[in-house]
């Protein structure tokens, strides 16, 4: 029986490489079914992902589709206003596309079934990091396809809640699909310290790799290393990640700033972008893995260290319960001295030869999680289809 075709828009830049990764793992635990049933094609406006699906030798399946043909034709509409793309619907069906996944309206004729994407409803609880232009155009499109029975693909148990507060009794028809990701075939070479000496890495340190989103609170970090400084004893945080805040471009300015006043230049080490290999590198060697967000869709960086069997500090907010680290460590996102206290306790209690046990123990878990990721988006296409 021939695979149904299923096309996702991919909308990558440098400045969201956690987006490129969702969309590179969702692809990846795809492929990788032994009962695959969909075969995706892509439409990229360029980036990361898009160069990289040219040198995807490490992937073991077919590589995702990309049709030059219709990419040319589609590109003319798709990166238009939201629900107005009757002629993009018309492109979809004249290639057999059965859904457009984690896509936009495509006008009131569509015959192609949309499965929205809403990773999270941060603008409900941090306008300020928006602009009005930004929250005009996310409140109406969440508001037109909360009740007008469309089809919704989030990424948290906390996201759907959210959609249901601030739309209720809407009449959509809701999938949960938690992204889960894990690193391969990566080299042992790549491991050696050799790697981190080269950097001037050559202590035990923390590792933070969050793009410097404001919304990240790399703040808190910084206060809480003020905190331990004071009393003699600052541990290593090495930083990865965009530097640039398209919402707040001064953001970065800020974090500078706070670093010189605290006098943390060699306690708070920023690489900016780096390679995955590097990030799994330092990911591996760190003490832990922090994440201080104030909020997230579904942080890849807690599923990448619960795939490592990695100690983790993590805000208390509601999706990074959800997402239950078994080595978690949690702490309020606005309370540095908290924060520097788990800091400390891990620092203190840190053994090699624990973190190696750990991680070696989550191999077959995190396969097995990987693989569900693909099953469970499989069926929830596949449900699409034959409820079109």
């Amino acid at each position: 029986m021939k695979n149904h075709r299923i096309l996702i828009p991919v909308q990558n830049s440098t400045t969201w490489i956690g987006g490129s990764n969702y969309f590179m793992n969702l692809m990846e635990a795809l492929y990788s079914l032994t009962d695959r049933k969909i075969d995706l094609m892509l439409i990229s406006n360029g980036g990361p992902l898009h160069n990289r699906l040219d040198n995807l030798e490490r992937l073991k399946f077919q590589l995702p589709q990309r049709d030059e043909g219709i990419l040319k034709k589609m590109k003319r509409v798709f990166y238009r206003d939201a629900l107005q793309r009757d002629e993009l619907d018309t492109i979809l069906s004249s290639q057999s596309i059965e859904v457009f996944s984690h896509g936009y309206g495509l006008g009131k004729r569509a015959r192609t079934p949309v499965l929205h994407w809403i990773p999270d409803l941060q603008e409900k609880y941090f306008p300020q990091f928006f602009s009005s232009y930004e929250l005009n155009r996310l409140t109406n499109y969440r508001k037109k396809i909360a009740y007008t029975e469309q089809l919704i693909l989030f990424s948290s148990k906390s996201a759907e809640n959210d959609f249901n507060l601030f739309f209720p009794k809407n009449n959509a028809k809701k999938f949960i699909l938690s992204f889960s990701g894990q690193f391969r075939n990566i080299k042992e070479e790549n491991f050696d310290l050799k790697c981190l000496n080269d950097l001037d890495i050559n202590q035990d340190f923390f590792y933070l790799p969050n793009q410097f989103w404001k919304h990240k609170n790399h703040i808190v970090v910084l206060e809480a290393l003020n905190i331990l400084k004071m009393s003699g004893e600052c541990p290593k945080v090495i930083c990865t990640g965009s530097t640039e805040d398209y919402r707040n471009p001064d953001f970065f300015n800020q974090i500078k700033n706070k670093i010189v006043s605290y006098g943390l230049q060699e306690d708070f080490i920023i690489l900016g972008l780096v390679d995955l290999n590097l990030v799994h590198i330092l990911m591996t060697k760190s003490m832990a893995i922090i994440n201080p967000s104030l909020f997230e869709g579904w942080s890849s960086t807690v599923e990448e260290a619960k795939s490592l069997g990695k100690k983790i500090i993590l805000s208390n907010i509601p999706v990074h319960l959800e997402q239950k680290p078994e080595r978690g460590h949690y702490f309020s996102p606005h309370n540095a001295e908290e924060l520097s206290s788990l800091i400390k306790e891990v620092n203190d209690s840190y053994s090699q030869e624990e973190e190696s046990k750990a991680m070696k123990s989550v191999e077959e878990k995190a396969k097995k999680r990987f693989q569900i990721f693909g099953e469970q988006y499989q069926e929830i296409i596949l449900d699409v289809i034959k409820n079109a």
